[in-house]
């Protein structure tokens, strides 16, 4: 009876963690839809802040940064573990425009050393000052 009821809570608790990590998931997928430009960052993380200051220099419509320090403890890895399935990387800082992932913090900044992250920027009409003209 005592087995029966630890594979009973084991099942349960699986089950539970496994609707737990999927809304986690759906809730991330719908945050990054839902915002033209999502970064997810961390505070402390050096990449990061370089890369808030790049976009900083631009006027960005609809820009949401989730910093997954200050997220609960239970869902930062979670949220690291599907990063890592929509863009091959459970590093951050990932950039996202439009639901499309552009990349972490070295290749945006060498994108927009080269100018190549502007004309994007434009071209997904999220730049502020590009759209009035």
């Amino acid at each position: 009876m005592e087995l029966r009821l630890i594979v009973l809570f084991v099942a349960l608790f699986a089950t539970i963690e496994c609707v737990s990590r999927r809304a986690i998931e759906n809730k991330v997928s719908k945050t990054i839809r839902q915002h033209k430009v999502m970064l997810f960052s961390k505070t402390y993380c050096p990449y990061s802040r370089r890369l808030k200051e790049m976009l900083s220099k631009y006027q960005i419509d609809d820009m949401k940064i989730l910093e997954l320090d200050l997220q609960r403890e239970e869902y930062r890895s979670v949220i690291q573990d599907y990063l890592k399935t929509l863009s091959g990387r459970r590093t951050v800082p990932q950039l996202f425009i439009n639901g499309i992932f552009v990349g972490g913090s070295d290749d945006t900044r060498e994108m927009d050393r080269k100018g190549q992250f502007k004309k994007i920027l434009i071209d997904a009409g999220v730049l502020l000052d590009e759209r009035k003209r």
